[in-house]
Formats: C-alpha cells, structure tokens, sequence
C-alpha cells in the first residue's frame, strides 16, 4: 500500500481562517469539531489548531480536545539601543506551548526568526496606544542585543489576551517540567 512506510506519529495541523468554520454545523456538530475527531480518528496523536481573532469560539467548541496555537501578522519595529527605531515591515508570530513565541520576516534581503522560548518569558511588556512609534496597541518582545514593538496587523484588542496567555502558558510550562521530575 502506498502509505505503508508512514511513521507511526502523526500530527494535524487545523488553520482556521473563517467563522464558517465554527459556526456552520453538519448534522448538529460544528465543522471545526467534526475536522478535529476525524484528525483523531485517522490516528493522529496530535491535534493543532492555529487560531487568531475568534480564538475564544474555537475554543468554546474544541475545549481541551486540540492544542492551540496562535498566529498572527504584525509589523515589527526594531530598537537595537535608545535612539534607534529600524522598520522591518511584516512579519508573523506564532505563540504556543512547546515554542513559545517564534517572530518570523524579511528584512534587507534576508529572513529572519527571533525565538522566545515559553520557559524564559513569564510575562509580556503591552502598550495601549503607544504613541513614540504609532497610537496602536502593540507588545514588546526582547532579546538580549535587541527590543522589538510588534503591532498586530488585522487583530484588534488583542494585547492583553497576548499577556494573559503568555503567563498561562509559562504556568503550564513549569506543570510539564515539575511533573517530569
């Protein structure tokens, strides 16, 4: 048979895009929900839903079933020191439970991927209406050499869900390791 050489761990990556798939029903189950246990049933051992503004839908469906992961598309500013202020146009973020938060883009002719992993991030710097760069909601991701003000490109109050997930995921974190020791 043709898929006789998969290895025996499979992930499902759902991506939703579009209300219709949380609200439409198929015989009085939500399509999301239906799209998750056929993931299941097809012997997925993971479950991955990327979701960005109607999270908390997605969520009121799927409850505890999937993982959750969020993205987003933001415009990144970089601030290497006090003075500075370097545009990098678009990029996209992801933040999750086994990654943290990953910032992916383009700059100059070149990508790049700044990682925050969830361990080593317990809270989140937001701004409401930061007017030294633009009057938007954004957030502040740090590295060691480099600050960077991500505004969400199409969420809107968004900030503060950021925080709060930010510190329930570093919560979870510390469960995981705690409970391997």
């Amino acid at each position: 048979m043709f898929f006789h050489n998969i290895t025996s761990s499979l992930k499902i990556l759902v991506l939703l895009s579009t209300i219709f798939f949380i609200i439409h029903k198929i015989y009085d189950k939500e399509l999301v929900k239906r799209v998750a246990e056929l993931a299941i049933d097809i012997g997925s051992d993971e479950v991955i839903a990327v979701v960005g503004h109607l999270r908390e839908q997605v969520e009121a469906v799927l409850g505890d079933s999937v993982k959750y992961a969020y993205q987003e598309e933001l415009e990144i500013i970089s601030q290497p020191n006090v003075y500075d202020y370097v545009p990098l146009g678009k990029g996209k973020v992801t933040h999750d439970l086994e990654n943290g938060f990953v910032i992916e883009g383009h700059y100059n002719g070149h990508d790049y991927r700044i990682e925050r992993p969830t361990k080593g991030l317990y809270s989140l710097h937001i701004e409401y209406d930061y007017c030294y760069l633009k009057p938007l909601d954004c957030v502040e991701i740090s590295t060691e050499n480099d600050s960077f003000t991500c505004y969400p490109a199409t969420a809107k109050n968004i900030v503060t869900k950021l925080a709060f997930a930010t510190e329930i995921l570093y919560e979870k974190a510390m469960e995981k390791k705690k409970a391997k020791v």
